[in-house]
């Protein structure tokens, strides 16, 4: 990936991981992982310091908050200010996890109940994984698929699933691994390893904080369809016997998205996945018949935006 303050920012929230002094790095956060990644880190600089913390609380709640007015990891009133993510990015999604997962060691942990705005921002960042794992359990695939091949990209417990910066691929192991380490999922490849699960990675941040806070963060009663989030346009998933598609609606062209798929479907028993990339391509067929198979259940994800009607 090219420099961007990302980068910066992730080896900055790594070493408070560590427990090590932190400074904000200069530069402007643009992107909505960016503006997450800062929010953490203000806060954490804020704790650190003993200074500036309710404004940083207050800065760190609005993220939150935003998501809520606009979409999950939607931070902006439209996908056209640019400013936005499109669902679970992919690629980038190591960026969020080490964001949300450092806030809620701060809410949780690190900030005392007691003050103003605390209590507030726990609620929220549990919400926060509790949608996110939602989404991730209506979009995974289940143990009952049959027995799985190697790949470590498409296993049991994978989530397929439209989602930003596909360009840079299309799945993301680590939003795997934190998904099968909540429910209990044996782990495939560097994930089977300890070590994988502490801070020696930027990359590795939000596995680590999830690891260790897997008593404060929702637990799988607390996740599921009765728990999915508003996503900046709405999302449809169907669940087949034989696999399953989610999707968004015909016509939804996030132009300012960052190389979004809007459609993904997975076939069970030949263990493979496709996607639509927009704008122009390339788009994965989905298989003949018999799959799908039968429909099982469908989920109707709301949206922020909800599609023209066609005239």
């Amino acid at each position: 990936m090219a420099g961007g303050i990302e980068h910066a920012y992730g080896q900055a929230l790594q070493a408070w991981a560590q427990g090590k002094v932190i400074t904000l790095p200069p530069g402007d956060a643009k992107s909505a992982n960016q503006r997450a990644q800062k929010a953490a880190l203000t806060l954490a600089i804020a704790l650190q310091n003993k200074a500036k913390v309710p404004d940083a609380i207050t800065g760190a709640t609005a993220i939150f908050q935003q998501q809520l007015d606009n979409g999950h990891m939607a931070l902006a009133p439209s996908l056209g200010v640019g400013l936005n993510e499109y669902m679970i990015p992919d690629t980038h999604s190591f960026i969020w996890y080490a964001a949300m997962g450092t806030l809620h060691e701060l809410a949780w942990h690190r900030l005392d109940v007691a003050t103003d705005g605390v209590k507030a921002l726990r609620g929220l960042t549990f919400q926060w994984w509790q949608h996110h794992l939602s989404m991730c359990s209506v979009m995974s695939v289940p143990a009952n698929a049959g027995p799985a091949t190697d790949n470590a990209q498409l296993n049991v417990g994978s989530v397929v699933s439209p989602g930003a910066r596909a360009k840079g691929g299309t799945m993301s192991y680590h939003r795997d691994a934190i998904y099968r380490k909540r429910f209990g999922i044996p782990q495939v490849g560097q994930a089977t390893n300890p070590k994988w699960w502490t801070a020696k990675d930027p990359d590795l941040v939000g596995p680590f904080w999830v690891a260790k806070n897997l008593d404060t963060l929702p637990q799988t009663k607390d996740i599921g369809p009765d728990h999915l989030p508003m996503l900046s346009n709405p999302m449809t998933i169907q669940r087949y016997k034989l696999g399953f598609r989610a999707f968004f609606a015909d016509g939804i062209i996030p132009t300012s998205a960052f190389d979004p798929t809007v459609r993904a479907w997975m076939d069970y028993p030949h263990w493979k996945a496709g996607f639509k990339l927009l704008p122009n391509g390339p788009s994965d067929p989905e298989p003949d018949a018999p799959w799908p198979g039968d429909l099982v259940v469908e989920y109707k994800v709301k949206g922020k935006t909800e599609p023209e009607p066609e005239d």
